[in-house]
């Protein structure tokens, strides 16, 4: 979501370009990413808002715009205000969409597969139940199950 916005590589250069003299280098780094993380944290702020809010405000404000326009009839200003308040809730489901497959990603990473033990288990019991298909005696080839149990037995 945020390295598609057309302003965050400036602010990331702008944030990594300011110098830090204090310390050794690893502190220098560690100071620079501090102020990156409170730069980030403003700037997602001002730049995306809450896409949850966005969301909710944008088709109100666009309902706004058509119950104007039933009103009062098509005005040029009216028309411009609901193409950006599309685009606008374009942009919020948009970006509430990546939001929500970022969210997933972290926590498959986080957690895991969690039917693999079980998928394994069952394999293995699978396996385990699986018997005797054919059973070869001498020159005689069994398959009947029964025959194969008579045999064994």
């Amino acid at each position: 979501m945020w390295t598609t916005h057309n302003s965050f590589l400036p602010m990331v250069s702008a944030s990594w370009s300011l110098h830090v003299t204090a310390g050794n280098p690893i502190q220098r780094v560690t100071q620079k990413l501090k102020r990156f993380k409170f730069t980030l944290m403003a700037w997602n702020r001002d730049t995306f808002r809450n896409v949850y809010v966005v969301m909710e405000e944008a088709p109100d404000a666009l309902n706004a715009i058509y119950a104007e326009t039933a009103l009062l009839g098509d005005i040029d200003d009216r028309l411009l205000a609901e193409i950006e308040c599309t685009i606008h809730l374009n942009t919020a489901l948009t970006q509430h969409q990546d939001l929500s497959t970022q969210r997933n990603r972290l926590q498959w990473l986080q957690n895991g597969d969690r039917n693999s033990k079980f998928f394994h288990t069952m394999n293995r019991i699978r396996k385990t139940s699986i018997g005797l298909s054919s059973l070869l005696i001498g020159d005689v080839l069994f398959f009947n199950p029964e025959d194969i149990l008579d045999r064994v037995l």
